[in-house]
């Protein structure tokens, strides 16, 4: 493996770790000091948003279809979680199964985009 490649990776790992790091943080601290979104999707879309980068920045890391699908899976599994903390854990944030389903809906983007980015790659290579 060339060090360039090597050092890509693990960029890519290290930013994936840190996003990671950082949307548990967000996920987990009171928010009774922050403004309330001005719509009432705008929370899920937050969700959604989050939730996309949150996988894209994973399955970017692998390259095969098995591995996004296990990825995807275990994000899906975070998420939950992370309702399940925040109803357990925080004062002013409960479970909430919308979040849970913008969340699904941000990593089912990721994957569809993730896995159409690696078959125009792979055709391209092939030429």
């Amino acid at each position: 493996m060339p060090i360039k490649n090597w050092w890509v990776d693990k960029l890519r790992i290290a930013v994936a770790v840190g996003y990671t790091t950082l949307l548990t943080i967000a996920s987990l601290i009171s928010i009774s000091g922050i403004p309330a979104a001005h719509t009432a999707y705008a929370d899920k879309l937050f969700h959604i948003g989050a939730y996309f980068v949150l996988s894209f920045l994973w399955m970017f890391i692998v390259h095969s279809t098995l591995k996004i699908t296990f990825i995807a899976l275990l994000i899906i599994t975070y998420g939950i979680i992370i309702e399940f903390l925040q109803q357990q854990f925080t004062v002013d944030r409960s479970l909430d199964l919308y979040d849970m389903l913008a969340n699904l809906i941000g990593v089912i983007i990721a994957v569809i985009l993730v896995i159409s980015l690696s078959r125009k790659k792979n055709k391209l290579e092939k030429r």
